[in-house]
């Protein structure tokens, strides 16, 4: 993920032949992960943890041919086995909205599993922490 911004960047400053090589470390290494990780039987990375999902996808680390079966595994994973809860950790959480919500680099798409997540109504939940805390501070929003 960080190899390929670093190539962009290298790139919009016109220094080609370092962007090449950025790309060609980041395709070998995305390559290497997809060897030593990808489990077929699950269309998963380890296991179907949402983060073991989430950072295979966002890296480019996921060929073409398995990106299908690793996105369906991650609405499986959240939507079904956490029951719309996260399950990802702090730098997991960032990652995964990011792939849910960002197009910029051909992401996206996830939005309801975002809505979902961000709605559901049992323990852990986000919507009611955030409204549980306005309300002490401010009931004219309760």
């Amino acid at each position: 993920y960080c190899t390929r911004i670093v190539a962009n960047a290298s790139l919009a400053l016109g220094e080609e032949a370092i962007a090449a090589q950025l790309i060609a470390d980041a395709e070998a290494l995305a390559a290497a992960i997809h060897r030593k990780f990808f489990v077929s039987s699950s269309s998963g990375y380890l296991d179907t943890r949402q983060t073991h999902l989430t950072m295979p996808l966002i890296s480019g680390a996921v060929p073409a041919e398995h990106a299908d079966g690793v996105w369906a595994a991650l609405r499986k994973e959240i939507m079904e086995t956490q029951a719309a809860h996260y399950d990802t950790g702090l730098h997991g959480t960032y990652f995964m909205t990011k792939l849910l919500t960002d197009t910029s680099f051909g992401f996206g798409g996830g939005d309801d599993m975002l809505y979902a997540m961000a709605t559901v109504a049992t323990y852990p939940v986000t919507h009611r922490t955030i409204k549980e805390s306005l309300c002490r501070h401010h009931t004219n929003v309760c």
